[in-house]
């Protein structure tokens, strides 16, 4: 029996295709089999016929062992024929859920492109494909069922140790060359243009003349963004030297403005009556500072609390503005109580403050 004949008779022999095979590349890649067959005792039963073949490379794909066998009429083949393909333990593994298996002429025309693929040589040849990138050309003259069955095994192995998914890329490029290859009926490129010494010399002066443009303007691009660069970084320092001078009229104005009040504070303090002596009408005042510091003074119980803290500030004329606070009981005296004497504030006969940050919310601090 010849390869020719079994090729002939494949187109009728497997039925129909399901599950990866019916083009669905995307579906469910564990669906059992791939490319099912025949449970028939023809041998060629195992075998897909041509025009299934795009769908055996969609099998493929969804992780199958892929199984190309090119034939040819001659005694190689012919021991294929009798010895290989009818083994049993050959048959078993051909018909495993995992195979997608291919028998051609060699004179089919799709047997140029396999051959072309997988670089095939000498006929007849068995070509077993699995996984990303795994693949091998049998050519032996009188291949033995021992070493196929071998070959079938390791790639079943391998191919039960990946996922489904592993093939997909390649699988859909053998596809898509496939495909490709069918629209020209798998006859060979066209061979190349005639050498045309003219038309070579006439290429080469275009590309140096369009190398020479790109150049020229990749140097006047680079010229242009070097001076937008210095542009810039003259700008960027004009701006920073502007917002400098600027920070430092403000500190300068901030600074004058602080001297202005310090020397103010200093000649109110210095305006206030002489401390009097302690008497009935006199207020004794205790202060503790931001700092810690306590200090202490006496006024007359008529002198208004503006007064002070008009001493206060003569005593830390570099301080924020402040208000002031009494602890027992709780009580913050604001700027609305300033005018008000200590008498009617109730700071009289004595009085133990603390200073207080003016908006801050009040420290829950003691006086000793």
């Amino acid at each position: 029996e010849s390869a020719d004949a079994a090729n002939e008779q494949g187109g009728a022999t497997n039925g129909d295709i399901s599950g990866a095979a019916n083009g669905d590349i995307s579906g469910d890649t564990n669906r059992e089999p791939l490319v099912p067959v025949r449970q028939t005792s023809r041998w060629q039963d195992v075998f897909s016929s041509l025009h299934e073949t795009v769908q055996v490379v969609q099998a493929f794909s969804h992780g199958a062992v892929l199984v190309v066998s090119i034939e040819a009429s001659d005694v190689s083949s012919l021991h294929l024929v009798k010895t290989v393909w009818p083994d049993s333990t050959i048959q078993q593994l051909l018909r495993h859920p995992k195979v997608a298996a291919l028998r051609l002429a060699s004179t089919c025309p799709e047997t140029a492109f396999w051959s072309t693929e997988f670089a095939v040589g000498a006929l007849p040849a068995l070509i077993v494909a699995w996984g990303p990138q795994s693949a091998v050309v049998m050519r032996e003259r009188k291949m033995s069922p021992q070493k196929v069955v071998a070959q079938l095994s390791t790639a079943l192995d391998a191919v039960a140790a990946m996922p489904p998914s592993a093939c997909h890329s390649r699988g859909r490029a053998l596809q898509a060359r496939y495909l490709h290859a069918s629209q020209r009926h798998f006859r060979p490129p066209s061979p190349p243009p005639i050498y045309d010494a003219l038309a070579e010399e006439r290429a080469l002066v275009a590309q140096q003349d369009a190398q020479y443009a790109a150049s020229l303007e990749a140097d006047e691009q680079a010229a242009a963004e070097e001076a937008a660069a210095v542009h810039a970084a003259l700008e960027a320092k004009a701006q920073q030297a502007a917002a400098e001078a600027e920070i430092a009229a403000a500190a300068a104005t901030a600074a004058a403005t602080a001297e202005e009040r310090r020397e103010l504070r200093i000649q109110k303090a210095e305006a206030l009556p002489h401390e009097p002596p302690a008497a009935a009408d006199v207020s004794s005042v205790a202060v503790r500072t931001r700092g810690g510091v306590r200090v202490s003074r006496r006024f007359m119980c008529t002198s208004s609390l503006r007064a002070v803290v008009e001493w206060l500030e003569g005593l830390e004329p570099d301080s924020e503005d402040f208000d002031l606070a009494a602890n027992f009981p709780r009580r913050l005296f604001g700027t609305n109580d300033l005018d008000e004497t200590l008498e009617s504030l109730g700071l009289h006969p004595t009085a133990s403050l603390f200073m207080q940050a003016r908006e801050e919310e009040e420290e829950e601090e003691g006086d000793e």
